[in-house]
């Protein structure tokens, strides 16, 4: 979806030690449709994605 959006592969890296409790609960208040944290965490993957492009 991100290709098709224009955007670079996205790199995930992120979500990986200490990070990987951010993401589960994001997805776990999503479950309450309450979307905020996961769109945050997105944000951040993105602006990392485009910048390692820029490197």
């Amino acid at each position: 979806m991100a290709l098709q959006a224009g955007l670079p592969v996205l790199d995930f890296s992120l979500i990986s030690g200490e990070r990987k409790t951010d993401y589960f609960t994001a997805v776990q208040t999503g479950m309450d449709r309450d979307y905020e944290p996961m769109e945050r965490l997105f944000a951040e993957i993105i602006e990392n994605s485009i910048q390692a492009l820029s490197e």
